[in-house]
């Protein structure tokens, strides 16, 4: 469903846009990210994706959209603990209308699809209260350590794109200027 995939994707470039980069390092099997030591596992990412093609959209689009979701929801639910802001859970009518608003009701229908609503729900919440320089003051110290395999994280991104896809070949990664592999 390229309407989901095009509002997910829109959601994050502009919240990306609005942000700092972090640090990258390597993240060891099972791990598709760290983000100041909290752990995404494949496993959460793998049901993340099915809940998203199963709601329609693109296969080739949803890994990449399920841990962009995951990542930026960890980021900012910090930077709102850094900067004192309390971001309550979302609830189930809160995600199930989130799901409706966006065009998917049918995203709430898996506990996979309600996290990534709820995530995208707490990212829209940060960055409604915080500030621009809140929100890049508190995510310029983190660190983001991402498995190569959904590429790279590029702290230095002007264009949104911090987080850089790779050619799918582990031995071809796409780096940004100045970074080393892990």
């Amino acid at each position: 469903m390229p309407r989901l995939t095009a509002r997910l994707g829109v959601v994050l470039i502009v919240l990306a846009l609005a942000l700092t980069g972090c640090a990258r390092g390597a993240a060891s099997p099972g791990t598709a990210a760290i983000v100041n030591g909290v752990v995404i596992t494949e496993v959460q990412v793998t049901q993340r994706s099915v809940a998203l093609v199963e709601a329609g959209a693109d296969p080739s689009q949803a890994r990449q959209l399920a841990l962009s979701s995951a990542l930026w929801a960890q980021l900012m639910t910090q930077a709102a603990a850094n900067s004192g802001l309390t971001i309550p859970v979302p609830t189930q009518d809160e995600v199930t209308a989130a799901g409706t608003d966006q065009g998917v009701p049918q995203l709430a229908q898996s506990s996979a699809g309600r996290e990534v609503l709820s995530d995208l729900l707490v990212v829209t919440q940060v960055s409604q209260r915080l500030d621009r320089d809140a929100v890049r003051q508190a995510i310029g110290g983190a660190k983001v350590v991402l498995n190569p395999k959904y590429g790279t994280w590029n702290p230095t991104a002007t264009d949104g794109s911090y987080l850089v896809p790779t050619t799918g070949s582990l031995s071809k990664l796409s780096l940004p200027t100045g970074t080393q592999t892990p």
